[in-house]
């Protein structure tokens, strides 16, 4: 659905979209795992750092903002007393 609300933006400006989708327990859709592999390329490049640590570096930080924004909406939601 997203790719079909967006099509016409992305013809008109020559821009790519690529659905970025995660699970509140972490879980990413295909297209933002191939995305994040994608970055963790080009890091490792612009670096001269290894692949493997840059992947594995990317998906924990994604998965630490994740938890840290699931704990900001528990915190937000409690009794104040």
């Amino acid at each position: 659905n997203k790719r079909s609300k967006y099509a016409s933006y992305v013809a008109a400006n020559q821009v790519s979209f690529i659905p970025f989708i995660m699970e509140t327990f972490g879980g990413l859709g295909i297209d933002a795992v191939m995305f994040v592999k994608r970055l963790a390329t080009q890091a490792a490049r612009h670096r001269g750092s290894d692949y493997k640590t840059e992947k594995n570096h990317l998906f924990q930080k994604l998965s630490l903002t994740l938890q840290r924004g699931i704990a900001r909406m528990i915190i937000a939601r409690m009794d104040p007393c």
